[in-house]
């Protein structure tokens, strides 16, 4: 994330992202003043998303086996409260916003991302 949007999303737009330095360089070019933003695995999808049953996640990483559901339904009951932005934890290559976070991007004419609604039973 630019330096400057994570300065407008903690201040005006009251999240709290906790961001380090990267360290990055480009050939031929200055390399923009970018942070990477922390973000930890949290909540997993609801199981009504594997008819089938769930595959048996992976015994070293814990990621979760198969693709990723058609209409992925979060599990309301594996969510942490105050968590602006996370990763699945049986999907971690899925992140996940909360409606504050969306609006706080909105508002602020950040640009760059794409949200998807994926609702929470």
């Amino acid at each position: 994330m630019k330096r400057d949007a994570l300065a407008q999303m903690r201040g005006t737009g009251g999240l709290k992202l906790l961001a380090s330095e990267v360290d990055i360089h480009f050939e031929g070019i200055e390399a923009p003043d970018l942070l990477e933003i922390e973000i930890h695995p949290h909540g997993r999808l609801h199981d009504t998303c594997f008819p089938e049953g769930r595959e048996l996640p992976c015994a070293r990483c814990g990621r979760q086996g198969g693709s990723l559901p058609d209409a992925p339904l979060l599990d309301a009951s594996t969510l942490l409260a105050g968590q602006d932005l996370f990763r699945l934890e049986d999907y971690t290559t899925i992140i996940i916003a909360t409606e504050r976070f969306v609006e706080a991007v909105k508002r602020l004419g950040l640009e760059g991302v794409v949200f998807k609604e994926v609702p929470a039973v």
